[in-house]
């Protein structure tokens, strides 16, 4: 899928080339599936995957040095079910076997990726 993608040749790659002192998480949860805007459709579970796989480069990167500060999502129920996984997650709780990626097309995600792709590859290597 193109949320899976979208971290696993973007982002982690150009973090773990960058090596930052402290990985800054900003947890909002527009992207849920069920929020009225964001017209993404990432699960609460999901939210919980990637929040892991953030925490676990941390580890890699810089000491586990995480902030998450909280902020956007206008369904409650999935601004809740979403927070509570992101905390488990950073807390060092159990992965469900849920956490997959969102299946199908993704054009927002896809066109994301092809937007910032040629704006990052001239200083990282992906």
């Amino acid at each position: 899928a193109d949320s899976e993608l979208a971290y696993t040749t973007l982002a982690f790659p150009a973090l773990r080339q960058f090596r930052p002192e402290l990985v800054l998480i900003s947890a909002g949860f527009d992207a849920h599936v069920d929020d009225p805007l964001g017209g993404m459709r990432v699960s609460a579970p999901y939210f919980g995957r990637l929040t892991r796989e953030i925490a676990s480069l941390a580890d890699d990167c810089c000491d586990g040095r995480v902030v998450a500060v909280t902020e956007g999502g206008y369904d409650l129920k999935g601004l809740a079910d979403s927070l509570r996984v992101t905390l488990r997650a950073l807390a060092g709780g159990p992965q469900r076997p849920e956490e997959s990626a969102p299946a199908g097309p993704a054009p927002r995600g896809g066109g994301t990726i092809r937007a910032v792709r040629p704006h990052v590859a001239g200083t990282w290597k992906l």
